[in-house]
């Protein structure tokens, strides 16, 4: 994934908002069949399908 900053130079809250989002679409990834949780991945790992 690509931020418009480094990860390094995001603060606290940018790097909650970021990540959220990011979980965000990817649940939508999963849930219309464009992805899928890898089995016995931990912490899980996706996959585009």
């Amino acid at each position: 994934m690509h931020w418009n900053r480094p990860w390094s130079e995001l603060g606290s809250l940018a790097r909650h908002l970021a990540l959220s989002e990011a979980a965000a679409h990817l649940r939508r990834l999963v849930k219309t069949g464009l992805a899928e949780e890898v089995p016995g991945t931990d912490p899980a790992l996706h996959r585009g399908l």
